[in-house]
């Protein structure tokens, strides 16, 4: 099993994007970024959306690739909730709510 972090704090952004690799499956877990707005006041650093641009072309990326797609809960920086894309997947995309 291979597991990559696409995004978290500590590369600048609001994310816990990741990728978890086995034989046979690709599952994106969270593939969301978000920044901070005006945390303290202040608008996000220029260095912070930066990085969280940097984090959405990972995970853009990532679906492609990807088998199965987890959202751990509705917040920004766990699932894309403003992004308008089109992803061509040799998947269908079946929502499962819990809890």
């Amino acid at each position: 099993m291979q597991i990559e972090i696409l995004g978290c704090e500590s590369f600048g952004a609001r994310s816990l994007a990741c990728v978890v690799k086995t034989d046979d499956r690709t599952i994106l877990i969270d593939p969301g970024v978000a920044l901070a707005r005006l945390r303290s006041g202040l608008l996000p650093h220029p260095i912070e959306v930066a990085a969280a641009f940097r984090i959405r072309e990972k995970v853009l990326s990532a679906f492609g690739q990807a088998t199965d797609v987890v959202i751990s809960h509705f917040h920004g920086d766990h699932m894309p909730m403003r992004l308008k894309i089109r992803i061509s997947c040799r998947w269908k995309l079946s929502l499962r709510l819990t809890g």
